[in-house]
């Protein structure tokens, strides 16, 4: 219920949480919007949940920051409340719930200005200990504000965390807290590595059917690789989160050495960040995003480029690659996806004509043995196994044995067989794949398998979705890159 006041008028409701009421109001004196949070009456008869309300208040005051939601008041009474910055935009889990992850560029702004917030924070020893990605806004000027302090501890001052309770929401809990309920400035940066590589691979670190089995793989499990679930993801952002998830506090990385990391990285590059990029998104996510793919093929081109000509092709294989991901003209993506291949080409048949020397001297080697001791094996013969194909030439020969004709198959002639690529992705992922009867793994195979040419019949199954049949096609020096929705069922 919004309290009855002189200068401050109700203009609605905006939402509500577990500790109070957020209304939008006008703020009658000084002729702007606000922000009002109410505690929720049924709280008010207990004493420590109205410190832990007041306790928001103070949390806030002490931080002054453009990354921090701004307190302008603390009104307390019969029914005490805070009036904060109205901040106009949509949440993070907004963009999230539409988009599913983040283009590169944006997490790297968006990275930047959160742990600026959480830098401000930590320094003014405030622990917000509920970082997620309802609690973060960006505003209509590009900024990320860090909101809803209402569960955030002040170092040096009692703990006001009631018994057998756990303050925080269950997927951005660090193990510690789960384990121990001990509580530090580490435990923000383990929330805000979950957010991160949520936003950047639309899945969370670790996923889980409870909270009792979230928290039971916060502490006992680690998360996949972000280019495992996302392959366009900056090495740099996906050893940033995965360094911020680590199990002890004292392993992760402090905020400032994150902070040159990710700069040292930009400036090397030369690619433009800045409030811009978040701005241009959340204005149109899907524009920005074909803006920024373009941006991002036409840097991994030109670095793949100076990598050939470098002569260094493990290098250029890679940056082919990366360029095919994002761009959105099959064409050109097709002729930069064969233009990488190539050098795994070349580097195939470099390595056969290894293989053929060593098995010429090998052949050598044996031969001049068994004349040396005279050995005639004039029925038997050692070969690899080998798979016959169309393309295997069996050839036979006469030979004169101690009086006696045998016939002796020599080892066949095959020709390397065409190969093509295969990519897949499904969601969810981790569904099994099995490619003509051989077990390929897991979903995603986000590195291209080489695979003989031919005609397949793919299957992928998962509990708790119908199994996928599928006969495909691997074309020589092609790249197939497929994409599955699995259709769920109920398990009874």
């Amino acid at each position: 219920m919004f309290p009855d006041n002189d200068r401050y008028q109700c203009e609605r409701e905006l939402g509500s949480g577990a500790m109070g009421t957020v209304y939008l109001a006008k703020d009658t004196k000084l002729k702007r919007n606000v922000t009002i949070k109410v505690l929720h009456p049924h709280l008010l008869v207990k004493d420590t949940l109205r410190k832990r309300f007041l306790n928001e208040a103070r949390a806030i005051a002490s931080v002054n920051h453009p990354n921090i939601v701004s307190l302008y008041d603390v009104v307390d009474g019969e029914h005490p409340f805070l009036v904060m910055e109205y901040i106009q935009g949509h949440t993070l889990e907004h963009y999230l719930a539409k988009n599913a992850s983040l283009p590169n560029l944006v997490l790297f702004e968006l990275t930047q200005q959160l742990l600026e917030g959480l830098a401000a924070a930590h320094e003014s020893h405030i622990i917000h200990r509920d970082i997620k990605p309802s609690n973060i806004i960006i505003d209509p000027r590009g900024y990320v504000k860090i909101t809803d302090f209402g569960v955030a501890h002040i170092l040096n001052q009692d703990t006001l965390t009631v018994s057998g309770q756990i303050l925080g929401t269950p997927q951005y809990i660090s193990p510690e807290v789960v384990k121990m309920g001990c509580l530090s400035d580490k435990s923000d940066l383990f929330s805000a590595g979950c957010l991160l590589y949520r936003a950047a691979t639309g899945t969370s670190p670790f996923p889980g059917d409870n909270p009792h089995h979230v928290m039971q793989n916060i502490c006992n499990t680690s998360p996949q690789e972000p280019s495992e679930q996302n392959p366009k993801i900056f090495a740099v952002l996906g050893e940033t989160f995965i360094s911020l998830l680590a199990k002890k506090p004292e392993e992760r990385p402090a905020i400032k050495s994150i902070q040159d990391k990710l700069v040292r990285f930009i400036t090397e590059s030369e690619l433009q960040v800045s409030r811009q990029n978040l701005l241009d998104y959340t204005s149109s996510p899907a524009d920005y995003t074909r803006k920024e793919n373009h941006i991002l093929y036409s840097y991994y081109h030109k670095k793949a480029q100076k990598a050939e000509r470098n002569g260094n092709t493990t290098q250029a294989h890679r940056y082919f690659y990366q360029a095919g991901l994002f761009n959105e003209d099959s064409g050109t993506k097709k002729w930069v996806q064969q233009k990488s291949f190539s050098f795994n080409k070349t580097a195939f048949l470099s390595f056969l004509a290894g293989v053929c020397c060593l098995g010429l001297f090998a052949f050598l080697f044996y031969d001049g043995l068994f004349q040396k001791e005279n050995v005639t094996h004039a029925n038997s013969q050692i070969q690899e196994p080998l798979v016959l194909s169309a393309d295997t030439i069996i050839t036979k020969t006469k030979i004169e044995v101690s009086d006696t004709e045998s016939v002796v198959t020599q080892p066949p002639t095959t020709k390397p067989s065409p190969k093509g690529f295969l990519l897949i992705k499904t969601r969810p992922p981790f569904a099994q794949i099995f490619l003509g009867g051989k077990d390929l793994g897991k979903t995603p195979l986000s590195t291209p398998t080489r695979i003989n040419a031919g005609i397949y019949k793919l299957v992928i199954q998962k509990k708790g979705c119908k199994t996928l049949q599928k006969t495909i096609r691997i074309s020589k020096n092609d790249t197939l890159i497929l994409a599955f929705e699995l259709e769920r069922i109920d398990l009874e």
